[in-house]
């Protein structure tokens, strides 16, 4: 999936996930498509580091166990990630 594609909608971001992927974060490595959110997995809050679609590199604080934080993203980052089990949806 392209990043136009993700600009555009034309595969929709509205309804449930069409996939998950397990991610290993990278600071050098994009991941093989954009993802529309993050979810952590760990037993307790973290924090994960992205990129976004628009290159803006964030971290984001305290996501809750079992939480879904979404957004269009292009890398998840090693540094600033604490959660260690973390699913993108696409």
């Amino acid at each position: 999936m392209t990043k136009q594609k993700m600009l555009s909608f034309e595969d929709g971001m509205i309804g449930p996930p069409k996939d998950l992927l397990l991610i290993t974060p990278s600071d050098t490595n994009d991941l093989t498509t954009p993802i529309q959110g993050v979810y952590n997995g760990d037993a307790a809050a973290g924090n994960i580091a992205v990129i976004t679609l628009m290159g803006t590199t964030i971290t984001i604080p305290n996501i809750p166990s079992g939480a879904l934080f979404e957004g269009c993203f292009t890398r998840v980052l090693a540094t600033g990630t604490t959660v260690s089990v973390i699913i993108g949806t696409i």
